[in-house]
């Protein structure tokens, strides 16, 4: 998959491109010519790891500054679709600068202050659908620069097919210094590997994990790694969860797989090709769509019909009136039509979403429309609610629309409109191959359809699920829904639908207590099946706060990006409000290297100069905090001065904190034998600063917070020498105020 940057940075930096991640330097104009590279990518480590089609791509990125100047950047790193960046961090002086998730403006705000303090910041958040944008300061003369970046991303599933590709392909002539790649794929099902490039990939298979693997030095990226594989469900419908605990609700993935053993025919059907030819589908996104066309009408059946309206400013149509039958002489004819059909004008999607109901009239056959486009309307309506309201009246009708997006900045109009229509989105992407995603996109219109979907749930109370709407599916095809419930319980679900006019039950029982630890995935995929549907409402009717603030909550709780959120990354003690006592405090402050004076005024009344620590490169001030001062955050004001009398002043918040943190845990598991190994869990309030776990054994184990249980964790091995009895763990946190608090978990060595 190769991506396109703009003209203007293909001429300067061509040298650089590379699907994975480019830094382009702001700052290239200001240094006059160079001879040689610029910035080029000194290494390249790819982690992959897949469990039940859900994909965690991690990369580690090191480039290096060829110039005599230190340069600012911007980092363009192109992700998958329905891909959420995950995390992010920079790399300065040696040490891991990792991202904080924050409100977008918010993020914005401190990062452009951090500028001018002289900190090494990184603000990294989404420009297009699939295209992030870090702005990187700085990159050290003649030195490098480390940038870490994490995706996951729910894998496409059809007809038992999953393809992962890692989009390393470009039409750079710049090599990667070394590339480590390694895939490590785990699956409970049957899996048949079909296909891997590039071909110096090395493949190893065992019966429950597949690696692949490349490592090289100078390499030309030309070709994605990827690998495909069929993975066959050994029954139609599955259900795994996570959770609950004792202050989060459980989550659960639902995976529907209806077999295609049925003997019937697929119904035949008239199917409306609505092609965008207006100017912005130029170039290489016209000739995508043109060579979708063709695949799409090679793939209908022999009963089939079809036409094509093209769409800019104005309509035109083939035929002239009604629908053509299949045939060699039909296609051949209708694909000459298009390809002398000139991109040029504006996009009036609205006024071709108004053909559609006319144009089926009242027929029994299948009714389907496939607009491929790029769901930028520039002239007619331009209003997505407006548009879609169209489609509201003609919704009796039974017309599935699907919508194949073309090029890097296909819109989520698209996705939309198929919605509305019952339909499916694909998207194609400049210079993908469009072989691998249209065939299979196409080949759910040739499928038998199981419609009338309806879910049966019974003796479990399951909430929010997530999509809400899926009436109809094709066999071959996959229903992947995600929601949550409140307690362990235990129940069955049953699945109902009409393949023709065979009416069809799938059932499975549900267990929802005992849930294995390691589906650690399906919180998030939930969240951002909820993201989804509350972004989908804000396109349909404008934002409102309870959305947008949900969609930062949920960004924040979940780590990962939306269109509200950005990755921030800079040191903890500039991101983080000072934490205090009342009582006799410092401040510390960090301020430009010229600075010659700085001074604090007190929200108390006090007023004091800082003084400057040459070990710390700080600026320090301590101040009398009066002991009656309630908890909260107050803030003071920093006046800097300069050693050419210039001053700078900002805001600078600390919290009085008098309260412990409030701990909960568990041990998993929590009655166990001498030499088994337990895991200490304990939840503990964000301005928790460090906890630790003192053992019988008399070990102090310091646990880590993981963001995908929410929990700070630790492993510990029971010693073998322990007697049957209670035993007692001991935790310690401590805030970043110094309050500290305790908590003490009880075990049992049987």
């Amino acid at each position: 998959m190769k991506y396109k940057l703009p003209t203007i940075l293909l001429l300067l930096f061509a040298g650089h491109i590379a699907a994975t991640g480019i830094i382009i330097p702001t700052n290239y104009s200001q240094y006059g010519k160079q001879t040689g590279p610029i910035l080029t990518i000194v290494s390249q480590e790819v982690r992959v790891t897949i469990r039940d089609q859900f994909a965690t791509t991690s990369v580690i990125q090191i480039f290096r500054n060829h110039t005599d100047r230190v340069l600012e950047g911007t980092y363009l790193f192109p992700i998958p679709d329905d891909a959420q960046v995950s995390d992010f961090a920079t790399w300065d002086a040696g040490v891991r600068i990792p991202g904080v998730i924050m409100e977008k403006r918010k993020a914005i705000k401190i990062y452009e202050e951090l500028k001018w303090r002289a900190i090494d910041p990184g603000l990294l958040l989404p420009t297009e659908r699939n295209l992030f944008k870090a702005n990187i300061v700085p990159i050290p003369a003649h030195g490098t620069k480390r940038l870490e970046i994490e995706y996951t991303e729910l894998l496409q599933y059809d007809a038992e097919i999953t393809r992962y590709i890692y989009p390393l392909a470009s039409e750079s002539k710049e090599r990667i210094g070394r590339l480590d790649f390694q895939l490590t794929f785990d699956s409970d099902l049957p899996v048949e590997v079909i296909d891997k490039s590039p071909e110096a990939a090395k493949l190893e298979e065992t019966e429950s994990r597949i690696t692949l693997t490349m490592k090289t030095n100078n390499l030309l990226p030309h070709e994605d790694i990827s690998l495909t594989y069929r993975a066959k469900a050994t029954k139609p419908l599955a259900v795994n969860c996570f959770g609950p605990s004792e202050d989060e609700r459980g989550y659960f993935m639902l995976l529907f797989v209806p077999p295609d053993t049925f003997s019937a025919k697929p119904e035949p059907k008239d199917i409306l090709f609505l092609l965008d030819i207006s100017a912005s589908m130029a170039g290489a996104k016209m000739s995508a769509a043109l060579e979708a066309l063709e695949i799409g009408l090679s793939s209908l059946n022999e009963r089939d019909r079809f036409a094509v309206i093209a769409f800019n400013d104005e309509l035109l149509r083939y035929p002239n009136v009604g629908f053509a039958s299949i045939g060699r002489p039909e296609i051949r004819a209708a694909l000459e039509w298009a390809k002398g059909l000139k991109p040029m004008w504006g996009t009036n999607i609205a006024a071709a979403i108004e053909q559609i109901s006319g144009s089926f009239g009242k027929s029994n056959r299948g009714k389907y429309v496939v607009i491929i486009s790029d769901g930028a309307p520039s002239v007619g309506e331009l209003g997505y609610k407006q548009i879609l309201s169209i489609i509201g009246t003609f919704s009796k009708d039974d017309i599935r629309i699907f919508s194949l997006g073309i090029g890097n900045d296909a819109t989520e109009l698209l996705e939309d409109i198929a919605l509305a229509g019952s339909g499916e989105t694909r998207y194609l992407r400049e210079y993908s191959e469009t072989r691998i995603i249209a065939e299979p996109f196409f080949a759910k219109l040739s499928a038998l359809k199981l419609s009338d979907i309806k879910l049966e749930w019974r003796k479990v109370a399951v909430e929010d699920l997530y999509p809400e709407n899926v009436d109809a599916l094709y066999l071959g095809g996959q229903v992947v829904m995600a929601g949550r419930f409140d307690k362990p319980t235990e129940g069955e679900l049953t699945i109902r639908g009409n393949v023709d006019t065979n009416g069809i039950s799938y059932s499975t029982p549900l267990v929802f207590e005992n849930c294995d630890s390691i589906n650690t995935h399906i919180p998030r995929l939930w969240a951002k099946f909820r993201v989804d549907h509350l972004l989908a409402l804000i396109r349909r009717e404008g934002e409102k706060d309870e959305w947008v603030e949900e969609i930062i909550e949920l960004s924040k709780k979940y780590n990962f990006v939306t269109p509200y959120t950005a990755f921030l990354a800079a040191p903890r003690a500039v991101l983080r409000p000072r934490v205090i006592q009342p009582g006799d405090p410092y401040l510390h402050i960090e301020a430009p290297p010229g600075a010659v004076k700085v001074t604090v005024i007190f929200p108390f009344g006090e007023t004091k100069d800082a003084v400057y620590n040459s070990e710390t490169g700080l600026w320090d001030v301590r101040f009398l905090a009066p002991a009656n001062m309630a908890d909260g955050e107050y803030s003071c004001t920093v006046i800097i001065v300069d050693e050419t009398g210039v001053q700078y002043t900002f805001e600078k918040t600390f919290i009085i904190d008098t309260k412990p943190p409030e701990l909960s845990g568990e041990l998993k598991p929590q009655i166990t034998k001498a030499g088994e190994e337990i895991l200490i869990r304990v939840r503990a309030p964000q301005d928790t600063r460090k906890i630790t776990a003192k053992t019988p054994d008399g070990q102090e184990l310091e646990l880590k917070y993981n963001h995908t249980t929410f929990y700070s964790e630790a492993k510990w091995e029971a010693p073998k020498h322990l007697s049957p009895g209670t035993y007692e763990i001991r935790i310690t946190a401590t805030d970043f105020a110094g309050n500290t608090g305790h908590l003490t978990l009880e075990m049992i060595i049987e």
